[in-house]
């Protein structure tokens, strides 16, 4: 990671950080196993709201389909890495921002979810948009999704 400027308003660290309090706040402790598109899809519209250059993403990596963040300078951030540890291609932390690994090689754009419109409600209600509080509010709205649309993992 990088010390450059991503955007105007915020630093990649800046843009880390926030990341890794947006996952806290969805995930507390728990394990990010089949839950990129919960906090990737949601997370890609807060950062966009903040003008974060940014582009939702997904990589077929065998059988599996993962969704990340392109932050459309060479590098991702994937915020739910660490649930490939198991397959041996490498020690990711719970956040990832770098070049492209295995897990993210022949991304494309990934066409599901959006969270814009409400989170840019969200902004202007809640001016200072702290990672905390947004993830806190997505998690209230995935809580009321039916429990076939998304897994909680246990703790």
């Amino acid at each position: 990671m990088t010390q450059e400027q991503t955007t105007s308003l915020m630093t990649d660290q800046e843009v880390y950080l926030y990341a890794t309090d947006f996952r806290r706040a969805i995930l507390g402790d728990a394990p990010s196993d089949r839950m990129c598109v919960a906090i990737s899809a949601p997370l890609c519209s807060a950062l966009r709201v903040l003008e974060v250059p940014v582009e939702l993403v997904q990589s077929d990596f065998g059988p599996f389909n993962h969704v990340f963040l392109d932050l459309l300078d060479g590098q991702f951030l994937d915020p739910t890495a660490d649930q490939f540890n198991w397959l041996n291609v490498g020690a990711f932390p719970a956040i990832y921002v770098g070049p492209p690994t295995l897990i993210h090689r022949r991304a494309k754009r990934y066409e599901g979810t959006r969270w814009d419109d409400l989170l840019s409600e969200f902004k202007r209600l809640q001016p200072s948009f702290a990672a905390i509080e947004v993830g806190a509010m997505v998690k209230s709205v995935l809580k009321t999704l039916p429990p076939e649309m998304i897994q909680w993992p246990s703790a």
